[in-house]
């Protein structure tokens, strides 16, 4: 079985004893995040998506995970579906932007700038 968590240190210190291995687990730089997006939006199909060079450079540059990376993604699909337009970076920045400002709000965030 395998357990992923970046919240280490709030697991029960009873079960970290019963843990064999633990692997360390480094924050996405912005090449392999930039390389994240590019996955998610090759699997949604690219035809689906309006993609500038500058705008995925503004997306890689963001301290966002795998799952926040496919969340978005996913979410501006589906609200581009709903449109029936191509999938904007422009759009999928803004969504970004507002998970960004409301995780801080909430002080939910593991996001630092």
């Amino acid at each position: 079985m395998f357990l992923t968590t970046n919240r280490v240190a709030s697991i029960d210190t009873a079960f970290q004893s019963r843990v064999d291995l633990f692997l360390p687990y480094y924050d996405l730089t912005s090449s392999a995040r930039r390389k994240v997006w590019l996955n998610f939006i090759e699997r949604a199909g690219k035809d689906r998506f309006d993609v500038t060079h500058e705008t995925l450079e503004k997306l890689s540059q963001l301290p966002l995970d795998g799952r926040e990376i496919k969340n978005l993604a996913k979410s501006a699909q589906l609200l581009s579906l709903r449109g029936g337009a191509k999938v904007s970076l422009e759009r999928v920045y803004m969504l970004t932007m507002k998970r960004v400002q409301a995780l801080e709000q909430t002080g939910a965030s593991q996001i630092s700038d």
